[in-house]
């Protein structure tokens, strides 16, 4: 993609009249870096299955685009401004800082709440709640 993202970003539904039926343990979304490879099927699988250990192998300490820079940035650290805004972890519950008071924070930088953290719209205290799925971690 090489034009800007603007709008809103919508994690399990589209307003009042089409609801999610489902549950959703977590999401990532990141930066990708310009003139590198898409990432192979085994990162793609440690993103999915496990968001904070992909974080861990794939990002800290390694080259990474800013969320509005054109070039690489070095040495990724989860709290630091720039790479929390260009790779966003939300646990969905599991998180540091979750709560429905809290809104789900962005596990990279969970004291953050003006720039990453999700908004819960049109849900109640006990839409959070404990899920496990077979076969991940």
């Amino acid at each position: 993609m090489d034009r800007a993202f603007g709008g809103f970003l919508t994690v399990g539904g589209r307003g009042s009249n089409r609801t999610y039926h489902g549950k959703v343990a977590s999401m990532l979304v990141t930066t990708l870096r310009r003139n590198q490879p898409m990432p192979d099927a085994t990162e793609i699988e440690t993103m999915i299955t496990d968001p904070e250990s992909w974080v861990d192998d794939y990002r800290v300490g390694n080259l990474y685009r800013g969320s509005d820079n054109n070039g690489d940035t070095g040495n990724f650290q989860k709290d630091h401004f720039l790479a929390y805004q260009s790779t966003q972890v939300w646990l969905m519950g599991d998180g540091t800082s979750d709560s429905y008071a809290n809104g789900i924070r962005n596990n990279l930088y969970p004291a953050d709440q003006n720039y990453t953290k999700l908004q819960l719209n049109s849900m109640v205290s006990n839409d959070i709640e404990t899920v496990n799925i077979n076969g991940l971690t």
